[in-house]
């Protein structure tokens, strides 16, 4: 099977947790499920960034990714 990996920061690690406990949390509350999408951008010269959607459009950062 072939992988996708994304390397994040401490600091991004710990904002996505939050938003995806905290969208549960709304999720549980008012007895929907919404999913959530990650999106990786990257255009040439090797920038790299994540957006992610959930309760909320958050933008993590510019993140390094490889395809093996």
């Amino acid at each position: 099977m072939r992988e996708l990996k994304i390397e994040l920061s401490e600091e991004q690690y710990k904002l996505l947790n939050q938003e995806i406990a905290n969208g549960t949390q709304i999720n549980f509350e008012e007895e929907t499920h919404s999913g959530f999408t990650v999106e990786l951008n990257s255009i040439e010269g090797g920038i790299s960034w994540i957006d992610f959607k959930m309760q909320n459009e958050l933008e993590i950062g510019e993140v390094t990714w490889s395809l093996t």
